[in-house]
């Protein structure tokens, strides 16, 4: 066990992390919004970094801070007006935080020399207060070009003035149901909606906030994983018992296990709501990696986030942390245009990337989406031809040429530069997305910009789902896919040349799989009145043919062997009440095989 110094250090490290993550993020959003109010809001939250520091010998982390306080004290008075030089300060101080943190996490202590950090911040606050102090001399208005000495103009825009605010909140109010219920949780808010910051006081620091609404405690991440591993094994001997209780009819169990099935949903969701982070302190990761890649290719860009208060798993969260940051730095260097070249396209000179995210059934949904010059298909066809990738009078289709930037060391960049361009990028985008079990879909037209759609289940360790009999074996098909079901009797299907059986669904024609032929498993008994079951995945429809329907349970999904996983149509297994392993069915890849089969045949 550490000793008292370790722990009230540990406490230190951890609330000092989320308040240098929260006042990196209002900094970028001072570019929209600076008024008093937001300097006083991010010099709240420097003034606790400081006191916090102190308190436990952290010297060098409250000198930076003690020069933004009096940095930000000015820009609220309005003593000096925040430019793209002084933003950049702030964001430099905030780098020097977090190297201090890291060393103190290192060692216990801040070592570091700090003197170029708070000359820097000095130096921006004296030349800051000079041009104000000469725009009112001159009687000049913000925006014009300023000349201190004499002996070169300095232009100097405040940012919260000429900045475009970000789009308001939408309408939509994001909804969870069924089995995504305590595993995401979404609301959608742009990032340029107004927010106060929230600080949340640790035992043993005083940081000179009142006391939080809600208090909180530090819990291992190994306790939570065990708590979750605990329900996943209520969960089995609730099967077991509902099994027993088939065989041996009791209305006292009976009521008794609808009682344990509800307490034990409770305590389900309770529990897999302790691992959920929202995704704000991430999308406030890459607004400052888009702030920090567009100054450096001298690239105006507006970086809009919507849904940043949608939590998930903090396993996912951190699993698309590379794959995001990749793709917004390739956005901003390969899609956005620079702003004479947009001009000239008849676009503001203004880039614009939007970054999404929500919970949909059973799905989190990232989108990011630019307005710039989009996918060159002819560019990286002739890239992919040059590589030998592509033969060269082999024909693709538009989607399997955007897969091609997935190709490793793929990149139509001509010039390597800091940002982009040796082609490692997105072989790590899919490479990460494809090891959560998710998909990327790419919507782009040339010269208006690109799509980019993430689509990865939510955590799913205990799911929702719906059992089915095929001869004598139980499957699973997860129940957020399930949309209507039918005696398979009682349904008229049409039937396509090349298609085969056809079910006309609301106007849609939804093709017909018969699951025992499709997983090659013994001829049923068709002699029975079967069911018909139409399931969704992402955008695919199909009606599987079963042999009936058990019933619907809540069971833990465990993964598949190695040999398992090559086999399509399958994301996963559990051990259902008899003790016996039965296989989750996967739709979209189930879908392809059966789409395989009927063009071979």
């Amino acid at each position: 066990m550490g000793s008292p110094m370790d722990e009230i250090l540990g406490i230190f490290i951890e609330e000092v992390t989320g308040n240098i993550e929260e006042i990196e993020r209002l900094f970028l959003e001072l570019r929209m919004d600076s008024d008093a109010a937001a300097f006083k809001a991010v010099f709240r939250i420097a003034h606790n970094i400081k006191g916090s520091s102190k308190s436990v010998g952290m010297a060098n982390m409250g000198r930076v801070t003690h020069e933004l306080e009096t940095l930000l004290i000015k820009l609220g008075d309005g003593r000096i007006d925040l430019s793209p030089n002084i933003l950049n300060v702030l964001l430099a101080g905030v780098d020097s935080l977090k190297e201090l943190l890291s060393r103190a996490q290192e060692c216990g202590s801040d070592d570091l020399n700090v003197e170029h950090v708070t000359e820097s911040i000095k130096a921006a606050q004296l030349q800051g207060e000079e041009l104000k102090l000469a725009k009112q001399m001159n009687g000049a208005q913000d925006g014009d070009i300023i000349f201190i000495s004499g002996d070169s103009p300095v232009e100097e825009q405040p940012l919260g003035q000429s900045e475009t605010k970000a789009s308001q909140p939408s309408d939509h109010v994001g909804e969870v149901r069924g089995a995504s219920a305590g595993i995401g949780r979404e609301t959608d808010q742009p990032s340029g909606a107004s927010s106060s910051p929230s600080t949340t006081p640790s035992a043993g620091m005083n940081t000179g906030a009142g006391k939080a609404a809600n208090e909180t405690v530090r819990v291992p991440t190994q306790r939570i994983n065990r708590l979750q591993n605990h329900v996943g094994e209520i969960l089995v001997l609730q099967s077991v018992l509902s099994e027993q209780l088939r065989e041996h009819p009791s209305v006292l169990v009976r009521n008794a296990l609808r009682q344990m099935r509800k307490v034990t949903r409770e305590v389900q969701e309770d529990s897999m709501g302790l691992r959920l982070v929202s995704l704000k302190t991430l999308f406030s990761k890459l607004t400052r990696a888009v702030h920090d890649a567009a100054g450096g290719l001298g690239k105006d860009v507006e970086f809009v986030t919507i849904g940043e208060d949608t939590e998930v798993d903090k396993v996912l969260s951190e699993g698309l942390a590379d794959p995001l940051m990749h793709m917004v730095r390739n956005s901003v260097d390969h899609g956005q245009e620079g702003g004479d070249e947009r001009q000239a396209a008849g676009k503001n000179r203004k880039g614009r990337i939007e970054l999404s995210a929500r919970c949909e059934g059973g799905f989190l949904v990232v989108r990011l989406s630019d307005d710039g010059k989009g996918l060159d298909t002819e560019a990286i066809l002739a890239k992919a031809r040059s590589k030998g990738i592509v033969g060269p009078k082999q024909e693709l289709t538009e989607q399997q040429i955007f897969a091609l930037i997935f190709q490793p060391s793929f990149s139509t960049k001509a010039v390597v530069t800091e940002v982009s361009g040796r082609g490692v990028g997105m072989d790590v985008v899919q490479t990460n997305i494809h090891a959560m079990r998710g998909h990327i879909d790419i919507q782009s037209q040339k010269g208006k910009g690109a799509t980019f759609t993430l689509s990865i289940p939510l955590a799913i360790s205990l799911l929702d789902g719906m059992i089915l009999r095929l001869g004598d074996e139980k499957w699973i098909l997860p129940l957020h896919m399930v949309v209507q079901s039918f005696r398979y009797g009682s349904c008229e299907l049409s039937h396509a040349v090349g298609i085969g059986d056809i079910l006309t669904l609301r106007g849609e024609n939804i093709p017909v799989a018969d699951l025992s032929k499709v997983l090659q498993l013994p001829k049923a008994d068709e002699s029975q009145d079967r069911v018909l079951i139409v399931a969704k995945d992402k955008d695919v429809r199909v009606a599987l043919v079963v042999d009936s329907v058990i019933g619907i349970q809540t069971v833990v999904s465990k993964p598949l062997t190695p040999e398992m996983q090559a086999r399509d149509g399958i994301a996963g297994c559990a051990i259902l009440g008899d003790g016996k392993t039965s296989l989750i069915l996967e739709i979209s890849s189930l879908h392809k095989s059966t789409a395989r089969a009927r063009r071979a045949a």
